[in-house]
């Protein structure tokens, strides 16, 4: 009888665990900012008019555009920036736009890591660059 139970739970914690695993490695936002970015260079390529980008953004229910700015995209510390009003030699492109593409939590626990994506656009508002920036929230 001790042995049944034993393998019952078991069981179940294995099934607990394999069920988390793939719900991890099956969300899109957990990837690197690197394969995220990939992904976004699919659905707006360089070369791409900011009001087509807008039009993308707009269509998909999941992203949401934080902020546009007539400055460029700023690099601080590995991380895309828009709302620096310095431009140095880590900015690119005169136009850029902020956005949000979605949220996770780590195994259903306090926190969250916030993904958004950041374009740059040149003077003739065509997009030269996206990055990608990760943000942990702890709540």
């Amino acid at each position: 009888m001790k042995i049944k139970i034993f393998y019952s739970i078991v069981i179940v914690v294995l099934v607990i665990v394999i069920t988390v695993v793939i719900m991890v490695l099956s969300d899109p936002l957990r990837k690197s900012p690197e394969r995220i970015r990939t992904d976004m260079l699919k659905h707006t390529p360089i070369g791409m008019s900011m009001e087509e980008v807008i039009k993308v953004i707009q269509n998909n229910d999941n992203w949401e555009i934080g902020s546009t700015r007539d400055n460029g995209l700023t690099m601080h510390n590995g991380y895309p920036r828009i709302y620096s009003f310095l431009v140095n030699e880590n900015t690119v492109g005169v136009k850029s736009m902020s956005v949000y593409i979605g949220t996770y939590n780590f195994f259903f626990i306090a926190g969250e890591t916030i993904v958004r994506a950041f374009y740059a656009f040149d003077e003739d508002s065509k997009l030269i660059e996206i990055a990608i920036g990760k943000r942990a929230i702890h709540l």
